[in-house]
């Protein structure tokens, strides 16, 4: 069976503004930055991105290759889209929310999937790895059912949070003696 995810777009949900800084004579601003020596103004484009190596030696990028944290290299990921994704990993809703959504999908689907999408209708949610293209990194896909009974297609990764357990003693740092008013005041030396 094949299905094509349609983007769902915030700005197709609630609308979208945009907003044009200008002059006083109505002219359109752009977006500069100014250089560490305070003085330069760099406009948008003048700045880029550079590898070097420890001995500050530029690196062409195409030279580069990806490596664990044990410094073996990795194998790159296919994309999605090159092969079958079997659905054989059920998930959870804890599973789901232990993930951050970075993009949701509504899944346009061919006509012999019935018996998938009454599964998902059902509460079923699957869990599979997902790569848009052939890269380094896998995000995970999750597949469940909208409240409209249709199928939808998150894409995620896994929240990393670090939780201070009831066992645990926070530390107390003892706050120096501030005069009164002195914490209203604006120190612009720093």
């Amino acid at each position: 069976m094949r299905c094509q995810p349609v983007k769902v777009d915030r700005a197709k949900l609630y609308g979208s503004v945009e907003i044009e800084a200008t002059d006083d004579e109505g002219q359109p601003l752009e977006l500069a930055t100014l250089a560490p020596d305070g003085r330069t103004l760099i406009a948008k484009g003048g700045r880029a991105v550079a590898f070097v190596s420890p001995e500050r030696n530029w690196l062409d990028r195409g030279r580069l290759r990806p490596v664990d944290p044990e410094g073996r290299p990795l194998a790159e990921v296919p994309s999605s889209f090159d092969e079958t994704i079997p659905l054989d990993t059920p998930a959870t809703i804890d599973d789901l929310l232990d993930h951050q959504v970075k993009s949701v999908y509504y899944l346009d689907m061919d006509a012999g999937a019935d018996a998938l999408v009454a599964l998902l209708a059902k509460g079923a949610i699957f869990r599979f790895p997902f790569t848009w293209r052939t890269g380094w990194v896998s995000d995970v896909g999750f597949l469940l059912a909208g409240q409209d009974d249709k199928p939808f297609m998150l894409v995620a990764q896994p929240t990393m949070l670090h939780y201070v357990g009831l066992d645990q003693v926070a530390p107390v740092v003892e706050e120096d003696e501030v005069e009164p008013g002195a914490e209203d005041e604006i120190n612009f030396g720093l």
